[in-house]
């Protein structure tokens, strides 16, 4: 017998999940522009000059973009004519990235409320009766095995 208060909670659930994939997706299509992968620093550096501020202990603001490729990190010099562009971009990369692997969760866990949807709505057929019922409720026997009045007279 369909569960139906098990099929209700799984459709709720399954509304749900597909409101926050409907969310996802929408992020992903917000993004219009570039996206440079990585993350953008910002690193203190010495530039090595004896005579610059660095020198004495106020060392320099450097922007740099950083990603791994091949298993190492990589790291690229950003001028400061860049640094706004280049941010954006990489923020906007990272923003891109969540959404997928939040994409990637849903999907799995839309897929396993679709299955406990279909748990609580099949049914077998035809219905499989219980000894007590095959015995007519007398817990014993008669021998009449399930058959009505009239098989029985036969």
């Amino acid at each position: 017998m369909p569960r139906l208060r098990e099929a209700s909670a799984a459709r709720q659930q399954l509304a749900r999940l597909l409101n926050s994939f409907k969310e996802c997706v929408q992020t992903l299509l917000s993004i219009h522009h570039t996206l440079h992968r990585g993350s953008f620093v910002l690193l203190n550096k010495k530039c090595g000059k004896a005579n610059c501020t660095c020198a004495r202990g106020q060392p320099h603001l450097t922007r740099y973009l950083s990603w791994s490729q091949d298993g190492r990190t990589r790291m690229v010099h950003v001028g400061q004519d860049d640094a706004a562009t280049v941010r954006a971009a990489a923020e906007r990369y990272q923003r891109f990235r969540r959404a997928r692997a939040e994409l990637v969760k849903l999907s799995k866990e839309i897929i396993e409320g679709v299955d406990q949807l279909a748990e609580a709505l099949i049914d077998s057929y035809p219905q499989r009766r219980t000894q007590e019922e095959d015995d007519g409720g007398s817990g014993g026997g008669g021998g009449s095995r399930g058959r009505s009045t009239a098989e029985r007279k036969r």
